[in-house]
C-alpha cells in the first residue's frame, strides 16, 4: 500500500503549525478524505450490480431528503447572501431545473459502473463521456 499526504503528520516546523494543527475545518477534511480512501477500498472489491444497488439506494434517500435538502440549501444561499457573497456564486448554490439532480441521473442511467464494462466508452446523462479503452481511461466533455 502506498502513503500519501493524509497519512503525512502535521508539520511543526511552519510559522502557523499550531493554528494548522488546531483548525478543526482541515481536520474534518482529511478525516473525510481518509474514510473516503477506507470506502474506495471496499467499494473495489464490491460486484458491479452490487455498487449499481447501492447507486439507486442513494437516490432513493436523496429524494427522501429533498425537502429537507433543498430547506438547508435555502437557509445557506441566504446566510451567504447576508454575508456579502456575489450574485455569481449565489446563482451556483441555487437549484434550478436545467441541472439534472444526481438521484435523477443515477435513475435514468441505471448507471452501471465501469467495472461492469470492460472496453465501453459511454455517454452520461450530463454529456461527457467516460469509459474504458484498452489500459488507459477516456474522458471527455
Amino acid at each position: 500500500m502506498t502513503s500519501s499526504h493524509l497519512d503525512a503528520p502535521v508539520r511543526t516546523d511552519l510559522a502557523d503549525a499550531g493554528q494548522a494543527a488546531a483548525d478543526p475545518v482541515r481536520e474534518a477534511v482529511l478525516d473525510a478524505a481518509r474514510r473516503a480512501r477506507a470506502a474506495s477500498r471496499e467499494l473495489a472489491l464490491l460486484t458491479a450490480d452490487r455498487k449499481n444497488a447501492l447507486l439507486l439506494a442513494s437516490a432513493d434517500a436523496l429524494v427522501a431528503a429533498e425537502a429537507r435538502i433543498l430547506e438547508a440549501n435555502a437557509r445557506d444561499i441566504a446566510e451567504q447572501a447576508a454575508e456579502g457573497t456575489g450574485e455569481a456564486m449565489l446563482d451556483r448554490l441555487r437549484p434550478n431545473g436545467s441541472r439534472a439532480s444526481p438521484a435523477d441521473s443515477a435513475r435514468s442511467r441505471g448507471w452501471p459502473t465501469r467495472s461492469a464494462q470492460s472496453s465501453a466508452v459511454r455517454s452520461a446523462p450530463t454529456g461527457c463521456s467516460c469509459g474504458r479503452s484498452g489500459s488507459r481511461s477516456a474522458w471527455s466533455a
